[in-house]
């Protein structure tokens, strides 16, 4: 009975690769969710301050329009480098 008690307790833990997979197409769906939402709130203020202020000057259509046609391009490579960065990484270990 001493003998039993002395045994160490193994504790295996599993992983699955589905789980890996899941993780990260969350983490990369949050993150494409920031993204997206910072891009509506620049084109959002740009387009308001266009608005605003089309009775006297029209320069706040500047951001409005570097929003709009370098927003989804910008994402797109942000979310390209990120994954490729996080492949980079696990082919490391």
């Amino acid at each position: 009975m001493a003998n039993m008690m002395r045994q160490p307790i193994r504790l295996e833990v599993k992983l699955e690769a589905t789980d890996v997979v899941r993780a990260s197409r969350e983490l990369l769906i949050r993150r494409a969710g920031a993204l997206f939402v910072a891009w509506c709130a620049i084109a959002g203020v740009g387009l308001y301050l266009f608005l605003a202020g089309n009775s006297g000057f029209g320069w706040p259509i500047v951001p409005a329009i570097l929003a709009g046609a370098f927003g989804p391009p910008v994402i797109l490579f942000e979310l390209v480098i990120w994954n490729a960065r996080r492949r980079f990484k696990q082919a490391a270990h």
